[in-house]
């Protein structure tokens, strides 16, 4: 910026030998960011923080969306005819999203989740019900009432049993999926 400021001045100083009427008019070397910006340079950072974090709403709506996409495709390649299960609590079972049992000489061992499981089902659906509690109020929901009983984990599982069960759902009437939420109305 000094050099600039310097050559500018060897410029002016020649303009002004040969035009003695322009001896009065000064040249001074702005930066160009402060000329431009000037005293919008606060609103211009809010408008730059703005649009970031539009951009990073919409690269989690996009993650959301591909994680919903891959769940369905998971679920209709590992499942495939939905109406081989008979209940719910047998597709939660497939999927092994249950508890397993272990007895031996009247002594009972129950372990939280199935090792005989789908287990790229479970994955997905894990992952999926990890995320759910965001996105959907009902799901939270469920999510916070299980936590209170146990911990996260078991929560987590009762929202993957929960998506087992729309899952089920959508496949069975081969049309989209509305929950609908219950309201509280009193009796006259």
């Amino acid at each position: 910026m000094g050099a600039a400021q310097r050559e500018l001045d060897v410029a002016s100083a020649r303009i002004a030998m040969n035009h003695p009427d322009l001896q009065k008019l000064d040249a001074v070397v702005v930066p160009m960011d402060s000329e431009l910006i000037g005293s919008s340079w606060k609103l211009l950072s809010l408008l730059a923080a703005g649009v970031t974090l539009l951009l990073l709403i919409a690269c989690v709506n996009v993650g959301n969306l591909l994680l919903a996409r891959l769940m369905a495709l998971t679920w209709a390649l590992e499942v495939g005819d939905v109406k081989r299960f008979s209940s719910i609590k047998k597709a939660i079972s497939y999927c092994g999203l249950c508890g397993d049992e272990k007895s031996s000489a009247g002594i009972r061992k129950r372990t939280p989740i199935s090792k005989q499981r789908n287990k790229h089902l479970q994955t997905v659906l894990v992952e999926a019900a990890k995320m759910a509690p965001r996105l959907s109020p009902a799901l939270a929901q469920l999510y916070d009432q299980a936590k209170q009983k146990g911990n996260a984990n078991r929560a987590t599982l009762a929202v993957a049993r929960k998506l087992v069960a729309y899952l089920m759902a959508i496949d069975r009437r081969q049309e989209g999926f509305l929950v609908v939420e219950k309201e509280d109305r009193a009796v006259a």
